[in-house]
């Protein structure tokens, strides 16, 4: 769940346009983790950022070459 209480749909797909893969971008997440959220980076399902949030951050990023990511249709939080 994200910051509104809101599932995640972990499923979405893209195309890097910086390396070109095809797959799932990796979730951000700012804040103090909780225990699903700390699994879910095990899992390499999102990224821990930390606490300090930048102005505008990109929600995703690519899974294989790390690049900020916004997917449409999907909004910082």
């Amino acid at each position: 769940m994200n910051r509104l209480n809101q599932p995640v749909d972990l499923r979405k797909t893209m195309q890097c346009e910086d390396c070109g893969h095809e797959g799932r971008p990796l979730l951000r997440l700012w804040g103090y983790p909780t225990e699903q959220a700390l699994r879910n980076a095990e899992q390499r399902r999102i990224t821990l950022m930390g606490c300090l949030l930048e102005h505008n951050p990109a929600p995703y990023e690519c899974r294989h070459c790390g690049v900020d990511t916004h997917v449409e249709g999907v909004q910082a939080y």
